[in-house]
């Protein structure tokens, strides 16, 4: 079983990740097929990790929207060819700086998952 801190940990690097991808902007997302499914991939993995949070973990934190970001996972992964990239790119580009915030700060400040 992995633990609620590997799995913000896995968040905050998939965040980099899809922050790195998609440093070049919107018009290479939005162009660049390889830059595209790298950051879907990354995002789609955020929401996985987010999936296997314990309930008592994501109940003391409820500042963050677990379910919506979890929920981003089964989009992309089951509606792959429907995903709507307006709404992805922003989530990539307001969502993701203010999640790695909180991810970050509960790391800091919660005594069950921090070092």
């Amino acid at each position: 079983m992995t633990s609620d801190r590997a799995r913000l940990l896995e968040v905050l690097d998939a965040i980099g990740l899809v922050l790195r991808h998609t440093a070049r902007g919107k018009e290479t997302f939005f162009h660049d097929e390889m830059v595209r499914d790298a950051a879907l991939y990354r995002v789609g993995s955020i929401g996985e990790s987010v999936k296997g949070l314990s309930t008592p973990f994501r109940k003391r934190h409820p500042e963050i929207e677990w379910k919506e970001i979890a929920g981003i996972r089964d989009i992309i992964n089951h509606k792959y060819y429907n995903v709507d990239l307006d709404i992805v790119w922003t989530a990539i580009e307001r969502d993701l700086p203010a999640l790695k915030a909180g991810v970050e700060g509960i790391l800091a400040t919660d005594p069950e998952v921090s070092e």
